[in-house]
């Protein structure tokens, strides 16, 4: 069983496989990639959207005790949602990982990659594995762990509540781009309408997935 830290992740979507992609870079520098077929985002998304609120809600509480805990003269009150968009980007910016090209904010223009500038890396070694079982349970009152596994190869990564809204945003970000046909809004839309007493935990087992959509 692999276990790793969050500073590194990213989100990305895979046409060749047709799959969305879950990159994480191990201290070798050894990139494991876990693909996720169509089928299975579609399981997690109603399940992800009752923990994204939970995570929003934290990051909220987090911001108004940061208020309370500020020397007199007070600052202008902090607005939970304003709270939430800067944890996302603060997230992104630390999971940039040197690449201009991600690292860029909205409305910027990246720096071009060039032969002899500091950004080309060599190519890393990947591993991919097949997502065939993805749980997110509660690893604390903050934290999640999320747990992906192709059924030989298991990855635990601990997740704080800015990391939980940034993997949700890569993830809608990316499966738009994909073109499945997916109505992610309106699948979050009615989870939070529905009458629920379901633990905020997501154990889904996809079924024999085959190679390419499902």
């Amino acid at each position: 069983m692999l276990r790793m830290a969050t500073q590194k992740f990213q989100v990305t979507y895979s046409p060749v496989e047709d799959r969305v992609m879950v990159l994480m870079v191990q201290e070798d520098d050894t990139e494991l990639a876990f693909a996720m077929t169509r089928r299975l985002v579609r399981q997690l998304w109603p399940g992800l959207g009752r923990i994204v609120r939970q995570a929003s809600e934290l990051v909220q509480q987090e911001a108004k005790a940061q208020v309370a805990a500020s020397p007199a003269p007070a600052p202008a009150r902090v607005d939970p949602r304003v709270a939430v968009a800067r944890a996302k980007e603060k997230v992104k910016e630390e999971l940039a990982d040197g690449d201009p090209a991600r690292a860029a904010k909205p409305g910027e223009t990246p720096p071009p990659l060039t032969q002899e500038g500091p950004s080309v890396k060599p190519a890393r070694a990947r591993r991919i594995y097949l997502t065939r079982k993805l749980q997110m349970v509660d690893k604390d009152e903050r934290m999640k762990i999320v747990v992906l596994s192709d059924g030989k190869t298991t990855l635990r990564l601990p997740f704080s509540p800015h990391q939980i809204l940034a993997f949700a945003d890569g993830l809608k970000q990316v499966v738009q781009r994909a073109d499945w046909d997916l109505k992610l809004d309106s699948e979050w839309e009615q989870a939070a309408s529905a009458e629920s007493t379901r633990e905020l935990a997501i154990d889904i087992t996809a079924e024999s997935p085959s190679r390419y959509r499902h």
